[in-house]
């Protein structure tokens, strides 16, 4: 799912659709108009007698605790945090003092309803992620699975539920006892909401949409192919970032050794390290083609990007085809006509699906990026889907939009500035002949466009980000 709207109407459907259970393993929960709304779905399948447990990371959670526990006061509910925050006022000391224990997180993004239908991506539940904030658009990607990989899915978490991190929200501090009184007070917030945001535009839209109706006419065109869920296990959080047993990237890795052809990364946070570049180097070589789509820097303000700009001159040189995203969005007529990337005609666009295709044929989506935090430090989830026809729909997808909604980086060689003898004596040198980073696009009326530094991107943010290049470990990003 590419659409933000269809991605929640799932979400919803499945919610309103389940008998018997409902699981969700999210990093963020945001406490606004979408995350209410989803919340409200899990309410009423509770109070039908549908079991629900809400697995969430407790660093984005902080300052939800209220509303959480009134939750989990349901006799169908429980709530718990995962590697939680022992003081709840004052969570930044208490980061100093366990920095390494805190440090990682539960970034696993799933869904799972009745063990018969499961949702994994890069989504977390927030307005930027579901068409729902005007000012910026996440360009993010998830799958509805069905058959046997949600017994995967819910394998992974019930190991993260059961694992000694995963800590029952009524068990951590209250500054004073909930009772009954504040469960009824939620449930009736939430099904004002509700009434609320059922009259709004966005409303009308989502139940507009192609894919609401098609799940109406139970007509959703599913593609059936081998899948399996690959995760980390939660040991990850006790191990050394070092010790790779156990862990999703090695899984993935078999995939890339197994390359023929081509591999196609979309990562929205990049820093492929110097063993990184080696590899990408070593397939080019043996004549696999690699193609990477991440973030400009116009289209991101996480420090992963200061990273991520250490690379870009050793990865064109050693041949691989790397694309930025362009911040600017589109004003379609109709929503399904919007970008091939996924943009919904919001102000401004961020990519944040993470999915990785191989030689056209095998497709990654799930939680992580390719970055030192998602292979070392925090725990990702997503599927392996084993069908060359989805494969290729997606490579399609991407390409479609590459010309007009990305930049194309290259290198362009100045030859050397001749010094005279007479200044050279003097110590002024040579300057320039390396290799310089150029960004070509074509705009909206179909002209080629060249810029020599960072398009779109404000000086404030280039400065900011030449400070995290200083001061940021790159084995924090």
């Amino acid at each position: 799912m590419r659409y933000g709207m269809d991605a929640l109407a799932a979400r919803i459907g499945l919610a309103n659709a389940a008998d018997r259970s409902i699981d969700a393993q999210y990093y963020i929960w945001s406490g606004d108009l979408t995350g209410r709304l989803m919340l409200a779905a899990l309410m009423r399948a509770a109070d039908r007698g549908v079991r629900v447990r809400l697995l969430l990371d407790d660093l984005p959670a902080g300052g939800h605790d209220r509303a959480l526990k009134a939750f989990d006061l349901h006799p169908r509910v429980e709530v718990r945090l995962f590697n939680p925050f022992a003081e709840r006022r004052f969570r930044g000391l208490e980061m100093v003092r366990q920095f390494s224990r805190l440090n990682r997180r539960m970034h696993n993004k799933a869904f799972v309803a009745d063990n018969q239908a499961a949702i994994v991506g890069g989504r977390n539940i927030g307005n930027e992620y579901f068409e729902a904030k005007p000012e910026i658009d996440y360009r993010d990607f998830d799958v509805l699975t069905v058959g046997p990989v949600v017994r995967d899915v819910s394998d992974s978490f019930d190991a993260y539920w059961n694992s000694p991190f995963a800590v029952p929200v009524a068990a951590l501090t209250a500054e004073e006892p909930l009772t009954g009184a504040d469960l009824r007070e939620l449930r009736g917030r939430l099904a004002a909401h509700v009434r609320k945001v059922g009259r709004s535009e966005y409303a009308a839209a989502m139940r507009g949409s192609d894919f609401v109706q098609q799940a109406r006419r139970h007509e959703l065109p599913l593609l059936w192919a081998e899948a399996y869920a690959v995760y980390d296990e939660p040991e990850k959080f006790v191990t050394a970032p070092e010790e790779r047993s156990g862990q999703l990237g090695p899984q993935l890795r078999k995939l890339v050794e197994e390359l023929d052809r081509e591999l196609f990364i979309v990562s929205p946070y990049f820093v492929p390290e110097e063993s990184g570049v080696e590899l990408f180097a070593e397939l080019e070589e043996r004549g696999v083609e690699v193609r990477i789509l991440t973030n400009s820097l116009a289209s991101t303000d996480s420090p992963a990007f200061a990273g991520y700009a250490n690379y870009r001159v050793p990865l064109l040189q050693a041949g691989v085809d790397l694309y930025e995203l362009k911040p600017s969005g589109r004003y379609p007529e109709e929503r399904h006509k919007g970008s091939p990337l996924g943009s919904s005609g919001s102000s401004g666009g961020s990519l944040h699906a993470k999915v990785f295709i191989f030689d056209r044929e095998t497709t990654f989506v799930g939680s992580m990026n390719l970055d030192p935090r998602s292979l070392r430090l925090n725990s990702e989830l997503g599927v392996v889907i084993e069908s060359a026809a989805f494969a290729r729909k997606l490579v399609n997808l991407v390409q479609e939009g590459l010309p007009t909604e990305a930049y194309r980086l290259g290198l362009h060689y100045e030859p050397p500035r001749v010094v005279p003898p007479l200044l050279r004596r003097r110590g002024v040198r040579e300057e320039g002949g390396g290799p310089r980073l150029v960004w070509t696009t074509v705009d909206e009326q179909g002209e080629r466009q060249r810029f020599d530094t960072d398009p779109e991107a404000t000086w404030w943010r280039r400065f900011m980000m030449g400070v995290f290049s200083i001061f940021a470990p790159e084995g924090q990003l």
